[in-house]
């Protein structure tokens, strides 16, 4: 439900309340603390599902068969799925999956190969 609409339920919710009786309005205040329970057990209830999930989802190791050659085990990569994509990240990279969100740790590229790249000054471009 939208930020919206539950302005215009608790709207047309207070003006229902203005017409009813006091016993009336202690009945419709124990029905909105159930719904409330409710929905605080509906989200609890998907909390743990998510978190089965998650547990389920950690890195299986694969069955290694002897002659069959699968690259993804022999490479030295680890690969992630983030949005959808498959990504690849660079050696000595990790993946760690947590019950509650995943940590993805990436070393610092190495600066002792950059130095054999030709550097361009900004001075030097084109006008645009």
């Amino acid at each position: 439900m939208t930020r919206r609409e539950q302005k215009r339920a608790t709207k047309q919710l207070n003006k229902i309340a203005q017409i009813l009786s006091e016993d009336e309005k202690l009945e419709l205040e124990r029905a909105q603390n159930d719904v409330l329970k409710e929905s605080v057990r509906f989200q609890e209830l998907e909390t743990e599902r998510w978190l089965e999930t998650l547990r389920e989802s950690r890195s299986v190791l694969r069955e290694r068969f002897p002659y069959v050659y699968d690259a993804s085990i022999e490479s030295e990569h680890t690969f992630i799925t983030v949005d959808g994509l498959k990504r690849c990240l660079p050696i000595n990279s990790t993946h760690t999956i947590r019950e509650t969100y995943e940590e993805v740790y990436v070393p610092a590229g190495d600066r002792s190969q950059i130095k054999g790249v030709h550097q361009i000054n900004i001075e030097n471009f084109d006008e645009v």
